[in-house]
């Protein structure tokens, strides 16, 4: 997939299929500035299946003050991931 810059406002949507050995991988790189987080956006080992399921649905949202995570199947809240460093 590369590299992505996405301007601030906008957003950057991908979709995908787990493949077969059950290790699908994504990260993300976000950087504010000179301060930046690497998380796993989706990494198949670290959910449960309920939650492999329903991950088309997450949604990673970088905001002035912390990283969130939005669910949709869970619920409509944003729930803080990250702090910015």
């Amino acid at each position: 997939m590369g590299v992505h810059v996405v301007p601030p406002g906008s957003e950057y949507q991908w979709r995908f299929r787990p493949n077969i050995f059950g290790n699908t991988i994504f990260w993300c790189h976000v950087a504010k500035g000179n301060v930046e987080v690497v998380f796993d956006a989706f990494n198949e080992e670290d959910k449960d299946p309920w939650e492999r399921i329903h991950m088309d649905n997450t949604y990673w949202v970088a905001r002035d003050d912390a990283v969130y995570l939005r669910q949709f199947w869970k619920n409509n809240n944003m729930v803080f991931w990250r702090k910015w460093p």
